[in-house]
């Protein structure tokens, strides 16, 4: 038996190697195999004379097949078959013999074998909230690892690893976070560590900001896409100058993020996409002055909203109050309606807004000389039930329709086909809004009450040419929406229950909810 360090790793390697073969008889047939391949080619040595003369390394006892009986192990092996094997980072082929089953167990060892066999999975997008996060670690890093090379005395040192510790720890809340800074041997000095925490900060803000652009503004959401590229591409040429030649795992999200989003939503990113046009690091400072710009654009947009909605809020309540008792006493009511209405075109909503729309549809249904408001206090009114009715879309200078993407998807789906409505008295203005709305071939409006009789339900919805029903919850009535909802199992129509009023994005946004299953292989 061999003495010294061989005998050491003999006796550390045998109880790992008996523990594996004992639970993978597939390692243990392939480990075999290897066995007497590496013994094939001592052989030669060995009858030169030239070998040492060492006992040889004792051999784990596996046994090849436990079930098999003895008439079949004894039977002549055939030919050995070549195996792709990975010893290291070297790939190399061995002749593996052995009855049938062996040579099949070994083949399906192989790594070669298994990266076929393995299936494809769906790109996963990287989470640039989470890529985000991680590069604001990664610039406190870059500054906390540079401290830790300055510090000349024992305390300086002391106080620099702790704050290394802290963000060490800190780096386990975040999935696949690798501070390379930390490295025992990163030649990396101060200078460049300080060079690169900027462009760190920068991409993490640039994630953030391309989070949170609005996609529906195409222009907008094309900038956020160019300041991502950019500030990617600064990162991958800062690790560069470090003479840093492994790729950075958040730069790498952020590319490939941008290169699947740009193709699929056709936005062309004419720099900083290539290897040929990196982004210049040293202009860090320039590029987060438009990225905080940005962003602060996005705060501003966000305050607009915000404070829009509950104008909208305000708007819609006191709108309620009039519409609910004309009759009434109503002229706080139309002073709120007037002044909010008149605040809105601040926040970014207009005459044939759909949440202006939505917020005053009560009130729109009432007949005008029962609004009770002053000749000069119509106006707002009068403008948005005119946007309402109008034919075509608002001309050149008029304030354009804000539509949601939900209309958009159901539109796709209901395109010259036709719909019934259930509920209230219909309303040719806002029939047309929603036949407009989803490119409707026809809306049939089946006008009911609370106490209304419900014979014309159920024709309309066996109508073959039905592709949906929608009944307005508030207009209808229990016993018109049990009827409804019955006829509709019958024919085999889906029904959408409306809690609140039949606007469009509304309609919509209750279709998805409801109803997208029955439109899923539209």
């Amino acid at each position: 038996m061999p003495s010294g360090p061989e005998q050491d790793l003999i006796s550390a390697l045998q109880p790992i190697l008996r523990r594996v073969c004992e639970r993978d008889p597939d390692a243990a047939r392939l480990m075999s195999a290897i066995g007497r391949w590496l013994a094939a080619i001592a052989e030669p040595t060995r009858a030169n004379g030239t070998a040492e003369t060492a006992d040889p390394l004792p051999t784990p006892t596996v046994p090849d097949r436990i079930d098999e009986p003895a008439a079949i192990t004894a039977k002549p092996e055939p030919p050995a078959v070549p195996v792709r094997l990975k010893l290291g980072d070297a790939s190399i082929s061995v002749p593996v013999s052995g009855t049938h089953e062996e040579i099949l167990a070994a083949q399906r060892a192989s790594p070669a074998s298994a990266a076929i066999e393995q299936p494809r999975t769906a790109w996963v997008p990287p989470d640039l909230a989470v890529v985000a996060q991680r590069c604001s670690l990664k610039a406190l890093a870059c500054e906390a690892a540079a401290a830790r090379q300055e510090a000349g005395t024992p305390e300086a040192r002391s106080r620099a690893q702790e704050r290394v510790d802290r963000l060490l720890d800190a780096r386990h809340a975040l999935p696949d976070c690798f501070l390379w800074m930390f490295l025992p041997d990163s030649r990396v000095t101060p200078a460049d560590l300080r060079a690169m925490k900027p462009c760190y900060e920068n991409l993490a803000l640039a994630c953030g900001i391309v989070e949170r652009a609005p996609r529906k503004d195409a222009a907008e959401f094309k900038r956020a896409v160019e300041l991502l590229a950019e500030a990617q591409s600064a990162v991958r040429r800062a690790l560069e100058n470090a003479w840093l030649s492994e790729t950075d795992r958040d730069q790498n999200d952020a590319f490939f993020w941008l290169r699947r989003v740009t193709e699929a939503e056709r936005i062309y990113v004419q720099h900083y996409m290539r290897v040929g046009d990196p982004a210049d690091p040293g202009k860090h400072a320039d590029l987060r002055a438009r990225l905080e710009t940005f962003e602060r654009g996005l705060r501003e947009g966000d305050n607009r909203a915000r404070e829009g909605a509950k104008l909208l809020k305000k708007l819609r309540y006191h709108a309620a109050q009039i519409a609910n008792a004309p009759g009434g006493e109503h002229a706080h009511d139309w002073k709120v309606v007037v002044e909010s209405a008149a605040r809105l075109g601040d926040h970014g909503i207009v005459p044939g807004d759909d949440r202006l729309t939505d917020a005053l549809e009560d009130l729109l249904r009432l007949p005008e000389e029962k609004w009770g408001a002053a000749e000069e206090s119509r106006g707002v009114l009068r403008s948005v039930r005119e946007l309402i009715a109008a034919e075509e879309a608002p001309g050149v200078g008029a304030p354009a329709r804000v539509e949601s993407l939900n209309v958009a998807r159901v539109r796709d789906w209901l395109r010259g086909k036709r719909a019934v409505l259930i509920g209230g008295e219909r309303y040719p203005h806002a029939a047309q809004r929603i036949q407009r709305a989803f490119g409707l071939a026809e809306l049939h409006w089946i006008e009911l009450t609370e106490h209304g009789r419900t014979a014309p339900i159920d024709p309309p919805i066996a109508d073959p040419t039905t592709a949906v029903v929608w009944a307005v919850i508030k207009l209808s009535g229990h016993l018109h929406l049990d009827v409804a909802a019955q006829a509709c199992r019958t024919y085999g129509r889906p029904l959408v229950r409306l809690p609140g009023g039949y606007n469009p994005s509304q309609i919509a946004a209750q279709t998805i909810e409801q109803a997208s299953d029955a439109f899923a292989s539209v």
